[in-house]
């Protein structure tokens, strides 16, 4: 949002002020309330990561009906949390080394290919960085394949000869 005061904090300030002041227009607010709201002191405290894996975490209960969560006390996942704190840290790194190139992301998916378990999934590089889309999965979000998928069609064209490295060969 435009209005965020963790990012735009003069900005959400002068909002404040807008709305306080349409309030005492409509006879909302007195004076005096109006007067002891603005001098009250804003404290913007930022958000505080309370869980682990915020990704992972929307990932196994967007797994579960809405009807079956309130019945649940405890969820067993396959999260291996030290391999985890590794890989945001991992993502993280990599994100501030590539800054110079642009890149403001970066999302993570390790598996057990043999029985499909999730090991680690990191989404972002920081899930409360709105500037970022930090809280969209880069694992889970949908999108265009591009040109992911462009060394399988090469591939599949050179294996059945309708490629050619140079004309004629």
């Amino acid at each position: 949002s435009i209005y965020n005061p963790y990012r735009y904090f003069l900005r959400a300030k002068k909002r404040q002020e807008e709305v306080l002041g349409r309030m005492l227009n409509k006879a909302v607010v007195t004076q005096e309330e109006y007067r002891r709201a603005l001098e009250e002191p804003l404290n913007i405290i930022p958000p505080q990561v309370s869980f682990r894996a915020p990704h992972f975490s929307d990932f196994v209960l967007s797994r579960i009906p809405l009807k079956e969560r309130q019945n649940i006390s405890s969820i067993r996942t396959t999260l291996d949390i030290e391999l985890q704190k590794d890989v945001e840290t991992f993502v993280k790194n990599c994100v501030e080394s590539l800054e110079e190139w642009k890149v403001t992301n970066a999302a993570v998916l390790i598996m057990d290919n043999e029985n499909g378990e999730i090991l680690s999934l990191v989404g972002s590089a920081d899930f409360f960085d709105s500037h970022h889309s930090g809280q969209v999965s880069g694992v889970t979000a949908l999108r265009q394949p591009g040109s992911a998928l462009k060394p399988f069609t090469y591939a599949l064209a050179l294996e059945t000869e309708s490629l050619r490295a140079y004309p004629g060969s």
